[in-house]
């Protein structure tokens, strides 16, 4: 095995690059190791885990240089547990939330229940109270339109009354002179 840890220096960029020698000896691969430049990216395991893999042989010379500035990388099989687990959580998370979502659905058409039923007893309430008005004002026009028939009645007895009586004393007067009043005495209503 040959390691030769190279540093180049770009624009006050380091960057390390590892040269290992395969074990049959017939070439050399080159393996990426984080630079200052990866460190402000997100890793991406899904991403960059497919595109770059050790091939079978291969053996990357760890030194303390590349320690220092490389980070664990996770695998495949940490991603595709971490991927499972999380679906489980979702799947746990979204029942829980569709027995809250119902129970919130279920509540809020109880409570629109309530709601419409108490406008239905205000409802009922206001028209019985209207119809408790008619009727009153319907006796009150009936109580006067009796009360304006028994005056008339009372009047028209009255009247009825006064004209008997004058007709009495006129059959009266002509009984005992035996000829007809003037028109004086009728026109005026002498016993009126």
């Amino acid at each position: 095995m040959e390691p030769l840890p190279r540093e180049n220096i770009d624009a006050g960029h380091a960057k390390l690059l590892q040269f290992s020698k395969t074990d049959n000896g017939n070439s050399s691969a080159i393996h990426p190791v984080r630079s200052f430049e990866d460190e402000n990216l997100d890793y991406d395991s899904n991403a960059s885990s497919s595109s770059f893999e050790f091939h079978k042989g291969d053996r990357v010379v760890h030194s303390s240089m590349t320690r220092l500035y490389s980070r664990p990388m996770s695998s495949k099989w940490n991603d595709a547990e971490k991927w499972l687990m999380n679906g489980q959580n979702m799947q746990a998370s979204y029942a829980k939330k569709s027995k809250h979502t119902a129970r919130f659905r279920y509540d809020s058409i109880l409570y629109e229940l309530y709601a419409r039923k108490a406008e239905m007893r205000r409802i009922e309430a206001k028209v019985e109270q209207m119809r408790a008005q008619a009727e009153a004002k319907m006796v009150k026009k009936i109580a006067m339109a009796k009360q304006r028939s028994e005056e008339k009645r009372a009047a028209a007895e009255s009247r009825k009354h006064r004209e008997a009586e004058r007709t009495y004393a006129q059959a009266e007067y002509i009984r005992r002179t035996g000829r007809m009043p003037s028109s004086r005495y009728i026109c005026c209503g002498w016993l009126s």
